[in-house]
């Protein structure tokens, strides 16, 4: 062979170097290897024209991509300062009345190059326009546009077929009318710098809603669909470019999508793009230059082979076809192994690297398949538990280990933890209960690469106990953190000790990491949505998230004709409950309420509070107005049941309004007024009730005493005015009382003899009380603080109040909270209190804390003798129908002239109420009464004017109070 060559290369005759080749090529190994090495020869020149034509139509895409996307930006910008143009114009000619039907506005048109055509229209609230000659209809964005001033954009299909037409939406005033104008643009100015393309380059401009705008060539609507996808990911990114490739009736197809710069796409909702194209050269095309070259290179191949038959020979081409088989399914993610013996060191080398380089390179693409299968399964569920059986096998499968665990961390229980746990061998485990030592979380906390656990210990890795009972007996555990605190442990665990890799360490790492992601995005969700829907201290849905619910249930039941309910709940007397044992006492209720309203209802119904103490509940699918009921008086008995508070038992009530859907309403707040209504219904009926909404509520009776009691006490609607009482002896301001007063919007002012009868028959006269102690004694208080205080406040109390237990404890706290002495107090009773026990107790504590009582309307009861001995009273109150017929009257005369004597004998004070004459006023002095008020002296003052007489009489005052302490 070397002979042959040194003749071919000194110039010997062509003649005898063939005949020196045939010879070699005679034997059969020569022809097999001189074959074997042509064909791969022919494959590397194969390869090489491939690749070339590959480069060849990279570099001319490249180029092409360039000019398409220069195209397309040119194109995009000039469109859209036409578009800006043609918005200036259109804001110009808007300015200015446009005349009856726009007369005025089309004749500044008459010359305009811009617009095709004008449209005078009246859309609707829904932004259709019925009296336009074409279906205009403006999107909402677009209709808020148009009414705030600015110009709209929106593109209309004046035919069945594309390309549309673009119109600027503009409010303008037709004689002083509001109306809209559509400004058709003219299309061959708008699309002038798409009609100077290149003839090569195709132009489209599409609309964010898949419309084609224009074309130079036909779209089909698969190719619209793909332009209108682009646009859609493109369309917070103004001005951006996005390359396109597509295939369309057998032709390949590149181009550019460029969306238009901002200043034309803030004109409405509607985002426009630019698209230029041109079809794609085959790789056989990109290639022919370099087949041209294919008949030489082959001649020389052939020559080649036949020179270098001796040296290749069988040993070397099995191994190369080997090599290209391994590689092609290795490219296609194959396991790829050479298994052909190899005489050569050198391509025994080369093979045996191969191998070991498939074996790293298969290893790691399916680590990174399995990876990517944990993100999809961690970060493409909201319950992260249900996924983690998924994640532990892939763990297994990555990391190679026996068993594999996550623990998570308990957060109301500290310490403790569940552990999830799969083995290689797909065994179900179960999920584990487990302990975690304080000081080895720490440990674990500071060790964000993993530690390595060789040998287990019972106490301090306790938490690895499940894992080991299944086998393990060397683990490599990696703590999770999520915000600042470890969430999560993540651990795989190995029969033995296994061979140190540190990919190993790196894939539990990343999957630490991919854990603490989604732990934290999955708490981060849940928090935002819980602050946004649940109200914190109870833990229900919200008003947000109740009308949310609601609005769903007035759906369903429309479509699917079936019926709910709404019970709208407000806990009667709730007040006390914060007045006499604080907010923090009140919020404890709450908590209880709430959890027996749940426990009241089925699952899928709904239980909210809406604020302070008021809660509703949705009832779905309600049968008959009779199951609702059955669900409210349900309510109401588990309230009564007691709430004991700082060891004392408290009893709520709660009175229920109640309405149907869709048969009361279908609206939200319409249902939510009426079940307001039923429930200030029951409210007045004596509360701890559940009334039904009725349509005759709506009816407001104008003369009903008792209607709005409970709205009142709500809008603070009450107010106080203050009488003076004086000592007849010096005509001192011995006290004042304080009277209230109850200013309604439709009737006015109204006595306590209006309301009060009807307060005390609905209840309501507890809490309207509780408001006049707390408004009179902050007065009080703020009198004293200015030094004009008056001896003494009286204040009418009722039966009702007297016999609720808490009434003492809401004395002594109102004149804590004030630093009010109690003798500084007087509470007027009724007659009637003497027949209730339970206010002879309520009676004895008051009067032990010094509060002074005075018995009002003296007389007209079935008073006795042995009521005012034995009960503390201090003073007695001469009713006003004796006081009015003196002294003409001698029945009315011995009467009050008795009851002052005998109170005297029996150490009470007498005080007349009702004077209004001198000769009252007389009459009272001459038979030594010692405390008077009526109008004949003071008439009932507002705050302001009792303030201004306590301070004119200043004075007087500091002697008086030391007199008549």
């Amino acid at each position: 062979m070397r002979t042959a060559f040194a003749r071919f290369e000194t110039g010997l005759g062509l003649e005898n170097t063939m005949l020196e080749f045939g010879s070699a090529l005679n034997s059969g190994m020569g022809r097999r290897v001189f074959t074997m090495t042509l064909a791969a020869l022919a494959l590397v020149l194969l390869a090489f024209v491939t690749l070339g034509g590959r480069e060849s139509a990279v570099q001319v895409g490249r180029s092409a991509t360039e000019r398409i996307g220069q195209a397309a930006r040119g194109s995009a910008s000039e469109l859209a300062g036409r578009l800006a143009a043609a918005e200036a114009i259109v804001q110009a000619l808007a300015t200015t009345d446009i005349g009856a039907d726009g007369t005025l506005l089309r004749q500044r048109l008459l010359d305009s190059r811009v617009f095709k055509s004008l449209v005078i229209v009246d859309p609707d609230s829904q932004g259709f326009a019925h009296n336009a000659p074409h279906a205009f209809a403006l999107t909402a964005p677009q209709l808020a546009a148009v009414r705030a001033g600015r110009s709209a954009l929106l593109s209309v299909a004046l035919g069945t077929e594309e390309p549309r037409s673009l119109y600027f939406a503009r409010a303008v005033r037709a004689r002083g009318v509001g109306r809209v104008a559509l400004f058709e643009l003219a299309p061959d100015w708008l699309w002038q710098g798409m009609h100077d393309l290149p003839t090569d380059l195709e132009g489209a401009v599409v609309g964010n809603h898949g419309e084609i705008l224009y074309r130079t060539a036909a779209v089909s609507p698969e190719v619209a669909k793909l332009f209108s996808a682009a646009l859609a990911g493109a369309s917070n990114r103004a001005g951006s470019t996005e390359s396109l490739s597509w295939q369309s009736e057998g032709t390949a197809w590149t181009g550019t999508l460029c969306l238009l710069p901002a200043n034309a796409n803030h004109l409405s909702s509607t985002v426009l793009g630019v698209v230029v194209s041109e079809p794609r050269a085959s790789l056989f095309a990109h290639a022919a230059p370099i087949l041209g070259l294919l008949p030489i290179l082959l001649m020389m191949a052939i020559l080649v082979s036949a020179a270098l038959a001796a040296l290749v020979g069988a040993a070397y081409l099995p191994a190369l076809r080997a090599l290209r088989a391994a590689t092609l399914d290795l490219g296609e993610g194959r396991p790829a192994t050479v298994r052909v013996a190899i005489a050569r060191d050198e391509l025994g080398a080369v093979v045996g690297n191969f191998n070991r380089a498939a074996q790293d390179v298969t290893l790691q693409l399916r680590t990174l398949t399995t990876l990517s299968e944990i993100d999809a399964l961690l970060l493409g569920s909201h319950e992260l538990e249900a996924v983690l059986d998924g994640v532990l096998a892939r763990v297994c499968e990555v990391s190679r280990c026996h068993s594999a665990g996550i623990m998570l961390l308990d957060k109301d229980a500290p310490g403790h933890g569940r552990m999830f746990m799969a083995a290689s061998n797909g065994a179900q485990l179960p999920v584990s209960r487990v302990l975690l030592d304080d000081l080895m979380l720490d440990t674990l906390g500071q060790s964000k690469e993993g530690l390595t656990i060789a040998r287990c210990e019972e106490q301090r890795h306790s938490f690895l106990q499940p894992m080991t009972a299944v086998g393990s007996a060397f683990f490599w555990v990696w703590p999770v953190i999520a915000g600042d605190n470890v969430a999560a442990l993540l651990a795989v665990g190995y029969a033995g000790t296994p061979t140190p890799d540190l990919r190993i360490a790196r894939y539990g790492t990343n999957c630490a990491a991919r854990l603490a992601l989604a732990l934290s995005t999955n708490a981060r969700t849940e928090l935002l949505y819980r602050q946004a829907h649940f109200d914190p201290l109870t833990s229900l849905p919200n008003r947000l998230l109740f009308r949310d619910r609601l609005a769903q249930e007035l759906s369903s039941a429309n479509t699917n004709a079936s019926r709910g309910a709404l019970l709208y709940i407000d806990l009667d007397h709730f007040k006390q409950v914060n007045d006499t044992l604080g907010h923090h006492a009140g919020d404890q209720v709450l908590t209880i309420v709430a959890q027996r309203l749940r426990s009241c209802v089925k699952d899928g119904d709904t239980v909210a509070r809406l604020a302070g103490d008021e809660f509703t509940v949705i009832l779905r699918s309600v049968v008959d107005p009779d199951g609702a009921l059955a669900v409210a008086d349900r309510v109401i008995e588990s309230l009564q049941l007691p709430v004991n508070i700082a060891g004392r038992d408290h009893f709520v009530k709660a009175s229920i309004g109640l309405t149907l859907f869709p048969d009361d309403g279908n609206s939200i707040d319409e249902l939510m007024r009426n079940a307001d209504l039923a429930m200030y219904r029951a409210k007045e009926s004596g509360r701890g009730k559940s009334v039904f909404f009725d349509r005759k509520m709506m009816q407001i009776e104008s003369n009903a005493p008792d209607s709005g009691l409970y709205r009142a006490l709500k809008r603070r609607e009450f107010s106080l005015y203050y009488q003076p009482q004086y000592t007849l002896g010096d005509g001192r301001i011995a006290g004042v009382e304080a009277l209230l007063r109850w200013q309604t919007p439709a009737h006015g002012m109204r006595s306590p003899a209006d309301f009060v009868p009807a307060a005390e028959e609905a209840g309501l006269i507890i809490d309207i009380g509780s408001w006049v102690l707390e408004a009179a004694t902050a007065q009080m208080a703020q009198w004293r603080e200015q030094g004009i205080a008056p001896p003494r406040l009286a204040v009418n109390v009722s039966a009702q109040q007297l016999r609720d237990g808490g009434f003492p404890a809401l004395l002594r706290r109102l004149l804590d909270r004030h630093n009010l002495p109690a003798e500084f107090l007087e509470l007027e009773l009724t007659e009637g209190v003497f027949a209730d026990e339970n206010a002879f107790t309520s009676l004895e504590r008051i009067s032990r804390m010094g509060v002074r009582l005075s018995l009002d309307d003296f007389g007209t009861g079935e008073s006795s003798l042995t009521n005012l001995r034995r009960y503390p009273v201090r003073a007695v109150k001469i009713d006003r129908s004796f006081i009015e017929d003196l002294p003409g009257n001698p029945a009315s005369a011995s009467i009050a002239e008795t009851i002052i004597v005998m109170a005297h004998s029996l150490g009470k004070v007498v005080v007349a109420e009702g004077v209004e004459t001198v000769e009252q006023l007389d009459f009272l002095r001459e038979r030594r009464c010692d405390v008077v008020q009526g109008y004949y002296l003071a008439r009932p003052l507002t705050t302001v004017a009792m303030s201004e007489m306590l301070m004119s009489r200043q004075p007087v005052l500091h002697g008086e109070l030391s007199a008549t302490g």
